[in-house]
């Protein structure tokens, strides 16, 4: 079985554009916190992309938080 590689993008460029979100994800998540924990995963593989994409995804209402 052939082993691939992929080449990952920057912190900078993985990192959610978060501007027009209004959620408490949205106003913690700094992109300094982001690169410290890009690269960590618990023992089933679950990583900091798997923890903000509900936050990503729902950007929040802008009168509601």
């Amino acid at each position: 079985m052939a082993r691939v590689t992929l080449k990952r993008l920057s912190a900078e460029e993985e990192f959610p554009d978060l501007t027009h979100h209004n959620n408490h994800m949205a106003k913690v998540l700094t992109l300094a916190m982001y690169k410290e924990l890009r690269e960590r995963a618990t023992p089933s593989g679950f990583t900091i992309d798997g923890v903000i994409q509900t936050g990503v995804d729902n950007p929040g209402h802008p009168f509601i938080m």
